[in-house]
């Protein structure tokens, strides 16, 4: 027998770690001969869990967006608050967390194979082999976008020190809503099964000069793939993250079956 596992913990070089990547491996193979050695039994299994949770917006929009930042523009104020946006409501200290939401994928991943080999004594030259094998995939993605909230300094009514420079208790920052109106999901779902059976049998002799053969085999596949997807917006708060808490209009959901 032969049993393996492995854990696998990833994270981005953002400093607010809003990037994780979590995998799970498993792998088990078993051989088992039964009646003297002429039965022979062999399983195995493979399975694969990974799950992965990145902001909203694309790592090569992020990296282009903070390239174009002025340094001199804040990108936190100092009683805390993010600084303003300079392009298209972005700032990328804030993009770069869970602050405007996320991306989650959650993958299962399981293969499973049963074989049997069968050589009689009594019948010299004959094989008997079989298969199942017996493969799944699940995938849940769920996207999740909320408006977040960038500082603007007022500069005329900041309080200001003997110098004409603005204090930091005396900053007056004026608060914006950017990106979207209201939160928005968007969840996916798909599933897929296969199975796969095989037979066969060979038998094969030699008689003096003479080989003597005869093969013949089956093989069946069938797979079932479904998928579901949905999507709504005008949700009250952004503390309920499931479809359930999502307004009525303009709502969208969809889905397959293959067989």
């Amino acid at each position: 027998y032969f049993i393996s596992g492995g854990y696998k913990n990833e994270s981005g070089i953002y400093s607010h770690s809003s990037t994780t990547y979590k995998q799970y491996n498993f792998r088990a193979k078993f051989d088992v001969k039964l009646l003297k050695d002429w039965v022979k039994v062999t399983a195995q299994y493979s399975g694969l869990y990974s799950k992965k949770k990145y902001p909203t917006i694309d790592v090569s929009q992020l990296f282009g967006w903070a390239s174009m930042v002025v340094p001199t523009v804040a990108d936190y104020w100092p009683t805390g608050e993010p600084g303003p946006a300079f392009e298209g409501g972005v700032n990328p200290v804030v993009n770069t967390s869970y602050a405007a939401g996320y991306r989650k994928t959650d993958s299962h991943k399981d293969q499973t194979n049963f074989q049997l080999d069968i050589t009689p004594p009594m019948i010299k030259g004959l094989t008997i082999s079989g298969s199942f094998n017996y493969d799944v995939d699940h995938i849940n993605y769920k996207e999740f976008n909320k408006p977040w909230i960038l500082y603007t300094l007022d500069v005329a009514n900041s309080k200001k020190d003997s110098n004409g420079y603005i204090t930091n208790d005396g900053a007056v920052l004026i608060p914006s809503k950017n990106g979207y109106d209201n939160p928005q999901l968007n969840q996916k779902n798909n599933y897929i099964k296969k199975y796969t059976y095989t037979a066969s049998a060979n038998y094969g002799r030699t008689f003096g000069n003479h080989n003597f053969n005869v093969f013949a085999a089956y093989e069946q596949y069938n797979d079932l793939d479904s998928d579901f997807s949905a999507f709504r917006k005008y949700f009250v708060s952004d503390l309920l993250e499931i479809l359930n808490a999502g307004g009525e209009k303009d709502k969208n959901n969809s889905g397959t079956e293959s067989i």
